[in-house]
């Protein structure tokens, strides 16, 4: 305690003799005031900090009050207060431990500002990958719709090759393929009669079915042109396949497929289907709007053979019924004379 005072009420009829003993005495309005004595006053005759009070020291207080004859001390009230101001930063000890509290609080808040520094990184952290996550998987779902479009298109191995190199020119030579054409029987008589939109979804509607059978089956289809369906099979650098087994496979599903079809239209329809196998060229056209066609006479016989064969039966070369013979059988072979060929031998299935 570094400052401290105290009065004492002096009882009616008495005086108080203080005398100089540990503190700074006066006398007021019947009170005895008494404070810690400060530099430069009379009473301090020990030096300002021997009046400082500490839990290891004590100070004594003494004065005379003179009072009337028969004056009963037990009788009389002698009022004492005081009042302090503890100062425990004059305390050495104290001031070290208050340096280490405040060191450990700059340690704490800094720790704490860094903690949350850190936290906020981390959150931005979490936040910046989730949106990269979200925005991985949104191009790869766009990755995977564009290549779903280019898959219909092309066939795998070529969209493959084309995303890779697509300022390449993509054509390939491959030895034996087998080519099926197909068209409508009298469309364009059939196609006089009915109204632009009919005629779209009634081909849509066939075709949307050779489609789906192609894509079980593991047909590739090239394209349609009007009312003619184009297909192969055999892409391979084998030349031993089984193309012609899987083509005519096929073709017998296209005259399932338009008898379904049948069932439920109005307009009945029948179709020619011609096949040929052989060596041909494969490849993509043009820059924009591009598509993967293929050339030779193996195309241009296997379109022959769909001109002159016969409503809902599968005419074929004899290229073709010689890798098939001993899987379908055949009728009579039936000569034709192919634009550029000459005779050629032809069978129906």
């Amino acid at each position: 305690i570094t400052d401290w005072n105290f009065s004492i009420s002096v009882p009616e009829g008495c005086s108080v003799d203080p005398g100089p003993w540990n503190g700074t005495f006066s006398l007021s309005d019947d009170s005895l005031n008494v404070k810690k004595p400060r530099e430069g006053d009379k009473e301090n005759i020990h030096g300002e900090d021997f009046y400082t009070i500490t839990p290891l020291k004590t100070l004594g207080f003494g004065c005379i009050m003179y009072t009337p004859h028969g004056y009963q001390p037990l009788m009389q009230k002698i009022t004492f207060t005081y009042s302090s101001i503890l100062k425990p930063l004059t305390n050495v000890l104290f001031d070290i431990f208050l340096a280490l509290l405040f060191i450990i609080f700059i340690i704490s808040t800094t720790v704490m500002l860094f903690e949350g520094k850190l936290i906020r990184v981390e959150e931005e952290n979490i936040k910046l990958e989730s949106t990269v996550k979200e925005r991985t998987k949104e191009l790869e779902t766009e990755k995977n719709r564009s290549e779903s479009l280019l898959l219909n298109i092309l066939p795998k191995e070529i969209a493959k090759e084309l995303t890779s190199h697509p300022n390449s020119t993509i054509a390939k030579e491959y030895p034996n393929v087998t080519v099926l054409f197909t068209d409508i029987v009298g469309f364009t008589k059939i196609s006089g009669e009915m109204k632009a939109e009919e005629v779209v979804t009634m081909l849509n509607k066939m075709f949307s079915l050779f489609d789906e059978r192609a894509q079980r089956e593991g047909i590739e289809k090239i394209k349609t042109i009007g009312d003619a369906y184009m297909a192969a099979s055999g892409l391979t650098q084998e030349s031993e396949n089984d193309g012609a087994e899987k083509m005519l496979r096929f073709a017998q599903g296209l005259l399932s497929d338009v008898q379904s079809f049948n069932k439920t239209s109005p307009v009945k329809l029948m179709i020619r289907l011609g096949i040929n196998s052989g060596p041909l060229v494969a490849g993509v056209i043009g820059k924009t709007k591009f598509i993967y066609d293929i050339w030779g006479d193996t195309v241009n016989v296997a379109s022959r053979m769909e001109s002159t064969g016969l409503p809902m039966r599968i005419h074929v070369t004899e290229t073709t019924r010689a890798q098939t013979a001993d899987l379908f059988p055949y009728n009579e072979n039936t000569e034709i004379d192919v634009k550029g060929k000459g005779m050629m031998k032809t069978y129906f299935l």
